[in-house]
């Protein structure tokens, strides 16, 4: 399993860590809106590592704002991955 990191655009500050599942899924929760770095911290025993970060922006979907829409890009602007999530709702505040 790897170690990922996700980091602030805005403010370069170091925001979530998580570790791949066995399939190498890794997922954060509760992310806010905004634009992110995703950076592998370790590779998986057996396996080299990358020094490559990519782009991650979470927006509120345009036609629906109880879902937000997370894009990952790589450093050429070539999509990879899209997920739609539902927004958790805490204390009537979009989180």
């Amino acid at each position: 399993m790897k170690e990922t990191f996700l980091k602030e655009k805005k403010e370069n500050v170091l925001t979530k860590t998580s570790v791949s599942d066995k399939n190498g899924i890794v997922s954060f929760d509760n992310l806010p809106v905004g634009k992110y770095i995703l950076k592998e911290i370790t590779a998986p025993d057996g396996y080299t590592g990358s020094d490559e970060e990519y782009n991650v922006e979470v927006v509120l979907d345009e036609n629906d704002s109880s879902t937000a829409i997370a894009t990952l890009t790589d450093n050429s602007g070539n999509i990879i991955a899209v997920t739609r999530t539902k927004v958790q709702q805490k204390d009537k505040r979009k989180v």
